[in-house]
């Protein structure tokens, strides 16, 4: 099946005679497309159904029909722009775990925790949602192609439980020209009974919880997606609603949208991928050489010495030696309605093997804390092979930095040729003291210690 040019469904079937020849029917990329407008971004069934009826209703399914006037449009549509308020964009969800045990049992793992892969993945499709409800992105006057550019930052404040029902809300809190910035806000519903025990732990640590927007919702995860606009037919960049305040709440979050679009161009201004190191982190480097160098040479004078107590040097463990890999085909079950395979789920599969590699590094279960530098280079087509990297690049006595890189590969060379299509960072944290810290061996090593140093700064196991 080639899902670029044309798809070939093989009908043979559908003879009753064996000696008929094969019939195939011939789809077009535009046919297929138009079967994929019915749900235009990767929901499966068992999310997509908690879904609230009145944001179905706002997305609807796009007509055939809708999609022939489109040919008629002229493409100059910026006269349609207008300005919308985030409350307009919001949708929320409610996903009943308490309640709802079958719900919960494609949610579990087999330590009867929530999946956060999975809670990933369908974070990044109601982001999607949410960006094309806010830029009218179905609008057959001006179709939109809206993709996830970046995941600035998620950071989870909580643990997730899975005897708590659990509520996914996202709206739009800062728009540019053709970018937008989706905040996406994870709660989980508590009884009596939590309520009861968050107020005396909170009354023990002497700390007022600002993560419970309410007395029967603790704040679980806060998140911000960077979504981009392109015209369908000229894949250029498209103008895209303005955002507006209808009230101070919402004043509020447009103006926390600011503040964080500063911090991010501040950021790439300062990036390790444009900018050398800091002057401290270049002593850091250095100092890193010398204690390697001269613990090796320890190591080896003292090679005879049988002794309980590890070594420093042997405390030491290179970031290539924690290499962890998965090649994963992309069937067209996990494709969005541009015919690529869905980000959300290419997060899912880099998720779950950084928690892997982070619990085989530490020894015991890890904690999801946050994801931090996650980007979306290019588009993963449907019946590639997908190689996904795990390194961990940066850790503490109980925080493990691991970076994820997902690549096509190309089906001649194999693993010879690979091109670039995500970047990951996650945080893990774990109970139990780590033995062992990782070091760069290369430049290249060092560049990701230090982009994994850099957002160690910023992280904070969650409490509860």
């Amino acid at each position: 099946i080639n899902y670029q040019n044309k798809l070939i469904i093989n009908n043979t079937f559908l003879n009753n005679s064996l000696n008929s020849q094969k019939n195939k029917i011939h789809f077009n990329q535009k046919t297929l497309n138009l079967n994929l407008k019915k749900n235009y971004s990767y929901i499966p069934d068992y999310f997509k159904s908690y879904w609230p009826k009145e944001s179905i209703c706002k997305f609807g399914e796009i007509k055939e029909s809708l999609i022939n006037e489109t040919q008629n449009l002229s493409s100059n549509s910026e006269n349609l722009i207008i300005g919308k308020t985030p409350n307009e964009s919001k949708i929320t969800i409610i996903l009943p775990f308490s309640s709802n045990l079958q719900l919960r049992d494609r949610y579990i793992n087999s330590n009867n925790d929530i999946r956060f892969g999975l809670i990933l993945e369908n974070l990044d499709g109601l982001a999607a949602q949410v960006a094309y409800l806010h830029s009218d992105g179905h609008n057959p006057a001006r179709l939109l192609t809206i993709v996830t550019a970046a995941v600035d930052r998620i950071d989870v404040l909580n643990k997730l439980r899975a005897d708590r029902d659990v509520i996914l809300s996202g709206s739009v809190s800062y728009t540019g020209r053709s970018s937008m910035e989706v905040l996406i806000e994870v709660d989980s519903l508590l009884n009596d009974q939590d309520i009861q025990e968050i107020q005396s732990i909170s009354n023990d640590n002497n700390n007022n919880n600002n993560n419970n927007n309410n007395n029967n919702k603790l704040r679980i995860m806060n998140g911000y997606f960077v979504m981009v606009a392109r015209d369908r037919k000229t894949h250029k960049s498209a103008t895209i609603n303005y955002l507006k305040a209808s009230n101070e709440i919402e004043e509020q979050i447009i103006k926390g949208g600011k503040e964080r679009q500063t911090i991010r161009k501040s950021e790439s201004d300062d990036s390790l991928l444009t900018q050398p190191p800091q002057p401290d982190e270049y002593r850091l480097l250095h100092n890193l050489f010398i204690n390697f160098d001269q613990n090796n040479n320890n190591n080896n004078q003292n090679n005879k010495d049988n002794k309980d107590k590890l070594s420093i040097s042997n405390e030491i463990t290179s970031i290539s030696d924690t290499k962890y890999e998965s090649t994963v085909m992309m069937h067209p079950q996990s494709r969005n309605v541009h015919g690529k395979i869905f980000g959300g789920y290419v997060m899912r599969l880099a998720f779950e093997l950084a928690f892997m590699n982070a619990q085989l590094f530490a020894g015991s279960k890890p904690f999801f804390v946050n994801l931090d530098e996650c980007h979306f280079h290019r588009p993963v087509e449907i019946a590639s092979f997908a190689i996904f990297e795990s390194l961990i690049v940066y850790n503490t006595h109980n925080l493990i930095h691991i970076r994820v890189t997902a690549a096509v590969l190309d089906k001649n060379s194999g693993l010879a040729q690979r091109s670039l299509t995500n970047t990951f960072f996650f945080s893990f944290s774990v109970q139990q003291s780590i033995n062992k810290i990782v070091q760069p061996k290369s430049y290249q090593e060092a560049m990701w210690y230090l982009q994994a140093k850099r957002i160690n700064a910023t992280t904070m196991p969650p409490t509860k």
